[in-house]
């Protein structure tokens, strides 16, 4: 592979995973703030049998 188009593919290897890590903190952040509310145990499928 020339240079040129390993530092290319190193570019966009770096600017890829700058994203993910940001989506995975933004993700972390979500559980976070859920957990702290307690809705860690929150399951939708006993919803409706409390209902009736």
């Amino acid at each position: 592979m020339p240079l040129q188009d390993a530092l290319d593919a190193y570019r966009r290897g770096a600017a890829l995973l700058r994203q993910c890590q940001e989506t995975l903190t933004a993700a972390e952040q979500q559980v976070r703030i859920l957990d702290a509310n307690g809705l860690r145990d929150f399951d939708p499928e006993s919803r409706g049998e409390q209902e009736g």
